[in-house]
Formats: structure tokens, sequence, C-alpha cells
């Protein structure tokens, strides 16, 4: 080995020595802390305030929790800044620093704003004393944004320094190179390639002391862009940017320019889809000129400026004109909008000032358009914008029917709320088949004329309004003088609709309703319908058999429909204040109701009805609340519980009626049950009492047809009286129909004595012929319901043969009693013989004989 070989290695060696001895040592600090006070102070103008130093120069020195202040003021600050010396260096002759981490810097634009200024560049050129710098866990502040740093490298090699990036700003990740050169005070890009969100970014230039740049951008997201500028809202922008420009001027006041291509949903709040055209930026203004854009799927032209001046709200300049726009194209914008057809002769867009709040007018007008082969002609709408707020007039004119409209968007560019009233007159309901199929299904006509008013908020409208027609036709049916008030919430796609009126036929029609689920095949529904004022002939426009049912009086009908409209359930209900059956059957204030559960298919066949009244008068005697329920299956009507009150007693029935054509010919099959039945608490229609008196309990059956129903009654009561004359423990079988009952028993007992009486009724109006006959009657309960006679004291027994006609004020009879002895005022008569005559309500004799104490009277 040669001397000086050895000399090197025990210079090396002696470095190592001392390395290993000075890792465990710290000197030098206070030198180091010196030097970088004042290394600030002549190169920064500016003051080392806090930190401290340890280490040496073999293992490096770290600066721990070091801040510099300029003016007064803090502009920087960092946890940890170390720095890694390297020993070889210093035989090389190479950078003495092989790597300077600093972790946990803090600072922003305006700090070191102020700092820049105060660098005094040094003479000549050089080498830097370094040969790499990481930053990590950092913070860098600006106006727009904050730079979270979360791994830098930067290393420097001659006069190009290359970085490393992973950075965030904001919560946009930035992750790529760039290479940056220095010489002498002037930084230039040789190589940028970053990748931004999804989008990139490359490009070269100069950067310091001026910018001239040349750049390329692809792809970025332009909601991420614009929430740097403070009061920009990023939700009103939606889309991406690509574009290539130039950067010019400085810095602190950069110049740049370029061209730009868009696209996306919407820009500024407005659905912009795709825009081209050149651009410039410089101070704090965004100017757009040569624009090439669809704006609301309509192709436009113009010009859009945008401020954004950190010290006041963002502000906009948007100028843009259109025309022979195919609206075919809005079918892209929403599938709600399929079927337009037309073109859109003129469209202007003119909006300028606070982008929140901006003002300025939209315009638009067409000749002739189509919406799912519908024309609609001669259509202009103006919307003027101030202040947030949009004032809106337009007039078209829908397949004939002229439609105007007008009102206010308010806070539009936020949260819009609308208020939008109009009007529609004479619209051809005919022909609105296409767009509503239901129209077409129901073959329904007639013109249609709305007032209507949309507010709240967009897109979840409320519109409310009145319709009306003088005439509509559906189904073969016509309506006249029809109107309902409806309000229709969009949002929970709902319809209400009340004050609903209408005539048909005479009949005064009614209604209220909602109906859930709207546009959808789940529709639901819970609507009333009333018809008042009807009569047979109403109800035989529908069902033309009802007539023979020769019904009379006034009706009213309500239908309750609800649940899915599809195959809703239907309740019916149907009143009368007087209404007669078959002119032998009245009810007074009738209620009659179904329940169906289907409809679907049509009104069914087979249904269940409950009737009930405050009165009802069958065969001219009159019931209290009568209440039955019925079925109806096919041809067949089944009494379920018939229950009412007469007499003061209880009457139920049960039983069928078998609906045959003609409907006389319907054959019945009912029984009745009486029990406790007062007569004298018996009216017959118009209020007047039975003539008789008794409370009786019995059976009855009514069979054959309804046109003279065959009737079997058996009866039983303590007494009954009748035409004066008053009967204990009476019994009685009647038999036969409408026309003639007769009395197959009839017995009881006067005393002890008995009577028989057999003959024949007529029920409507109540008539009888009967035949008495009386063995050994007592003569004093027998005649106990003749006022005139009780004053006579008459007592003894008698037989009796008596034939008579019953009928109110048309009583007549005659007959004869005889008695072996009769006490008459106290004086006693023998061998009686008393011819008797009924003459209305009064019983009276002649000619009689008796024997009285031996003598002929």
């Amino acid at each position: 080995m040669s001397k000086r070989g050895k000399v090197l290695l025990v210079i090396v060696g002696a470095i190592v020595v001392l390395a290993i001895v000075g890792m465990s040592i710290d000197y030098g600090t206070g030198l180091v802390r010196d030097m970088v006070a004042k290394a600030v102070q002549e190169n920064l103008d500016s003051q080392v305030t806090k930190g401290s130093v340890s280490g040496n120069p073999v293992k490096g020195y770290t600066l721990s929790d070091i801040a510099i202040e300029t003016d007064g003021e803090e502009v920087l600050s960092a946890d940890r800044i170390r720095a890694k010396v390297s020993i070889l260096a210093f035989l090389t002759g190479g950078a003495p620093v092989s790597m300077l981490e600093i972790e946990g810097f803090r600072s922003d634009v305006d700090k070191i704003n102020r700092l820049i200024p105060k660098i005094k560049p040094g003479e000549g050129g050089g080498e830097l004393p370094l040969q790499k710098v990481r930053i990590t866990d950092s913070t860098f502040g600006s106006q727009w944004a904050t730079l979270q740093i979360r791994n830098v490298l930067l290393a420097f090699s001659d006069d190009v320094i290359k970085t490393d990036l992973d950075l965030v700003v904001d919560e946009l990740p930035v992750k790529g190179e760039l290479d940056v050169s220095m010489d002498e005070g002037a930084l230039a890009v040789k190589k940028m390639n970053i990748k931004i969100g999804e989008g990139s970014l490359s490009g070269s230039g100069a950067i310091l002391p001026e910018l001239s740049m040349e750049v390329k951008a692809a792809n970025l997201n332009i909601p991420q862009l614009i929430d740097f500028w403070p009061k920009a809202n990023p939700a009103m922008y939606k889309g991406t940017v690509s574009t290539e420009f130039t950067v010019k001027g400085t810095w602190l006041d950069p110049d740049i320019s370029g061209n730009v291509d868009y696209s996306g949903q919407m820009l500024a709040g407005m659905p912009v889809e795709r825009a081209v055209a050149r651009w410039r930026y410089h101070s704090y203004r965004l100017d757009v000129a040569g624009l090439d854009m669809r704006l609301f799927g309509f192709p436009l032209a113009g010009s859009l400026a945008f401020v954004f001046d950190p010290t006041a709200p963002p502000r906009m300049l948007v100028d843009l004109k259109g025309s022979s726009a195919n609206l075919e194209a809005l079918s892209k914008v929403s599938k709600k909008l399929e079927g337009l057809s037309g073109t859109l002769d003129k469209f202007s867009v003119h909006l300028e000032g606070d982008v929140q709040k901006p003002q300025g007018q939209i315009s638009f007008a067409a000749g002739n358009l189509g919406y799912k082969g519908y024309a609609v002609t001669d259509t202009s709408i103006d919307a003027k914008v101030k202040d947030g707020n949009i004032a809106i007039t337009g007039k078209s004119v829908f397949e004939g029917a002229p439609l105007a409209f007008g009102g206010n968007v308010s806070n539009f560019m936020v949260k819009p709320a609308v208020n939008i009233s109009g009007t529609l007159r004479s619209l051809s309901l005919g022909k609105m088949g296409t767009l509503v199929p239901a129209i077409k299904e129901m073959k329904a006509s007639g013109n249609v004329n709305a007032d209507y008013k949309i507010t709240d908020g967009v897109p979840d409208f409320v519109v409310t309004g009145k319709v009306w027609s003088d005439k509509l036709s559906a189904m073969d049916y016509t309506l006249t003088n029809v109107s309902t008030f409806f309000d229709y919430n969009m949002k929970a796609d709902t319809l209400l609709f009340s004050d609903l009126k209408g005539l048909f036929k005479q009949a005064a029609l009614s209604g209220k309703g909602k109906i859930s689920s709207l546009t959808s095949e789940k529709r639901s529904g819970d609507i009333r319908i009333q018809a008042g004022n009807l009569d047979s002939a109403f109800f035989a426009a529908f069902y033309p058999p009802i007539s023979e049912y020769k019904l009379k009086g006034k009706m009213a009908v309500e239908a309750h429909i609800r649940g899915a409209l599809a195959n809703p359930a239907v309740t019916v209900t149907l009143t009368s204040p007087s209404l007669s059956v078959m002119d032998s059957v009245g009810f007074t204030n009738l209620r009659a109701g179904t329940e169906i559960a289907g409809i679907s298919a049509g009104v069914p066949s087979d249904l269940d009805l409950d009737i009930a009244a405050d009165s009802a008068s069958i065969g001219g005697v009159v019931l209290q609340s009568p209440n039955v329920g019925i079925n109806k299956k096919d041809k067949i009507i089944t009494i379920k519980e018939g229950k009412a009150i007469v007499g003061g007693g209880n009457l139920s029935a049960s039983g069928t009626v078998t609906m045959v054509e003609p409907t006389e010919k319907t054959a019945l099959d009912i029984a009745v049950k009486a029990s406790n039945v007062n007569l004298e608490k018996i009216t017959q229609k118009g209020g007047k009492p039975l003539p008789a008196a008794g409370v009786i309990n019995g059976d009855a059956r009514v069979s054959g047809t309804l046109e003279n129903p065959k009737i079997a009654v058996e009866v039983s009561a303590p007494f009954v009286a009748a035409a004066g004359m008053a009967v204990d423990n009476v019994k009685a079988r009647v038999a036969g129909d409408m026309k003639k009952l007769s009395i197959e028993e009839m017995s009881g007992k006067v005393g002890e004595g008995s009577i028989t009486v057999t003959g024949d009724m007529r029920p409507a109006p109540f008539s009888a012929d009967l035949a008495v006959n009386g063995q050994n009657l007592d003569i004093k309960p027998l005649t106990s319901r003749f006022e005139k006679l009780r004053t006579f004291n008459i007592t003894g027994t008698m037989d009796l043969v008596f034939n008579g006609h019953f009928e109110k004020g048309k009583n007549s009879g005659n007959g004869k009693a005889t008695s072996s002895s009769v006490r008459f005022m106290g004086i006693n008569f023998t061998d009686i013989v008393l011819p008797v005559e009924l003459v209305d309500d009064k019983l009276v004799s002649s000619n009689g004989t008796a024997s009285l104490y031996g003598g002929k009277v």
C-alpha cells in the first residue's frame, strides 16, 4: 500500500471512531442554533422565535418546535426539522446534508407571501448544501383550500429539484411528479405529471420570476374545483372539464387562457350538458367566449363570465341565444318529456350579478310544437330574474284550448319555491284519450275549463284549482253543470277533490274524495259520491226492470269507494223520506245499504242489503223501527233477520223471495211472528187507530206471489174487543190473500159462555163481514165496551146470533139476543127476545119483547 493510501485509511478509521463516539453525545448545538438564527436574519430579515437543537456533526442535528416570525408575526412553524449529515461528503466535496426531514410544517399563502419579498438572493451560483428534503404530516393553507401534505420528497441534483407529491387539497387527492429547475432566482417546471382526483394535470414552463407555462388538464371534477372558492356552492355544479391553456403573469397575479371542453349536467344551477369555448382567467375573473353549448337540451351560443373575488360573493354574466332547437332532445333531460316534438323558434338567456341571486331574463317562443301527437301552437314564455326570484308569464294553445299562466319562482338558485296561477279554456276531453287512456275507455267527451295554481318547491309541486264543464258524457251517460275543486300534491302523489257538483237526469250529484298514488298502477281511493232528488226513472236508466216495483217517492244515494281503484270496495247507501213499493208497502225515512267487496267486473248481482226505516206501512198497518237484513244470491232473496215494533209489541220475520219475471210473479215464502201486540196501539196509515183492542201473540206466513200473496195467521189473546164487544181467551186462525182473508176459526169466552166468529176480512182498507154466535154469554162483560150501556147496569146471560159488516165509518149488522132473565136498571126481565142492529159505532135495539112481573113488554 502506498503512503497516501495508508494516510487515507488512517483518516477514515479515525472518522469512524469519532462517529461511533459522537453518536451518543450532543455538541455544537448552540453554534448551530446561532448559525440558523443568523442565516434567517440575514437572508429572510426574520427571526427564529422559539425552538431547541439537539445532535452533533456526526449524527446530524434536529430542530424541534421551531418557529419563524417576520414583522412581529409568526409566518411558519415546524414540529421537527432533521438534518442528516453525510460524513463522506466532507471527503468527496459533495452536499454535506444528505436528507433534510421536515415534520409538522404549518403555514399559508398569505404568510409566505409576506416572507418572499424579504428573501435576499445570494451572490453567484453554487450547489445547494443538501441532497434531499422530505416533508410529512404538514399543512399549508390558502384562501381557496387547505393542503394536507402526506409525503412530499424533493431531490436536489445540480440545478434541478425532482419532487414526488402525495397530498390532499381539501378532500381532493393529488399525487404525481414535478421537476423544477433553479438558476440564479429563476424557477421553471421541466416536467409535471400530476393526478388530481380522477383527472390529471401536465405541463412545463417558467414559474419565477414570471410565469410562462403551457398546461393540459383532463377530466377535472368541477364541484371539487368550485369548492376552493369561498361562498360558492359546489352543489350547483355537476360535471367534468378538460382544457389546454397557457399561464403568464406572476405567481400572485396569474393570467391564464386557453380552450375548454365541458361535459356534465349543471353549471351555476343551470342544466348544461356540453360546452366548448375559449376562456381566460385573470384577477379572479373567468371569461368564456365563443361558447357552443347545450342548455336545457338546446343548442346555444354566447359568452359567460364569472368573478370569484375572495372579498365578495361570486358574480356571473351569462348571455346566450339559440334558435331552431329540436325539442325531441329534451327527452334526454327527463323521461317525462318523451314525446315532445317540434322546433323551438327562439331561446335566450341573459343573467348577471350575484351567482346566488342573479338577475336578467329567460325567453323562448315556438309556433308549432307537439306532445305525444297533440298540437301546441303560439307558445311564448318570458321569465324575468331578479334577486334569486323569477317572475314568469306565458301563453299557448293546446289542441285549440287557450292556456295562460303567470306567477313567481322564488329562491330558484338554491331552494326553488313556485307560485304560478293559470287558466285553461274549452279543452276537448275526447281528444285526451291518448294522454289519459281511461278517458278513451270511458268514451268521455265534452269541453273542460280549469283555473289552477302551482305552489311549493321544485319538483314537489302542489297543484290546486277548479275544473268545470257545462256538459260531459261518459259511458253513454251525460252530466251537466259539472264542477269540482282539486288539490294535487306531486310529492305525495295524492289528489284531493271537494265540492263536486253536477246534474244527471235532474238528479243532483255531489261528492268529495282522495286518490293516493295517482300516477302509479297501485292508485287507491277514498271517495264519496252522493246523488239526490232521484226517482224510479233515474234507476230505470241503469236497471230497467226496477220500474216493475212501482217505486214512488224521492230518493238519495251515496257511494263510498275505497281501497285499490283497480278493484275497490264500495258501500252504497239509499235514503228516502217517503217511499212506497208496489202500492202496498210504504216507508218513512228509509235507509238501505250494501257492501260490494270488488267492483272491477261491474256491480255484482249477489249482495247483502240492510234496510231500516223510522216506520213502514204494510197493508195499511204501521210498523215502527223496521229493520231487516237481506241476502241476494242469484234470484233468491233471503230475509236473514227482520224486526219491527207494532202495537207496542215485537214483530220478527224470516224467509225467502224468489225473483221471477215479470216482477209480479215473484214468489214469497216469509214467516212472521208477533209477540204482545196491543191492537189499541196499532195505527193505520194516516195515524188512525184500529177499531179493536186486545194484546195478541201469533204467527203468520206469507206465500204465493208478490201481486197477490197468500196469508195464513194464527193468533191468541187474553181478550179482544171490537165494535163495542169484548171477548176473553180468544183464539183465531185466518187464511187468504190481500183480497180476502177467511176466518177459519175464531172463538172466545164471555163469562161462562162461549162465542165463535166466522167470516171474511179485507186487509187494506180494513173491512170484515162476520157471523157471531154466542151461547150463555155474560151480558155485562160482553157490553163493557159500549159506553152508553154502562149506566143501565145490565146483568144476566144470553144467547147471541149476529151478522155484521165492520168498516171504518160504515159499521153495520143485525142479529138477535135472547135470555131467560136479564136485570136492567134494577128491574128483572124474563123471556127476553131482543133484536140488535149495528149502525156505525152504535148498537141499537128495537121491537124487543120480554116478560115483566107476569106481563109482556
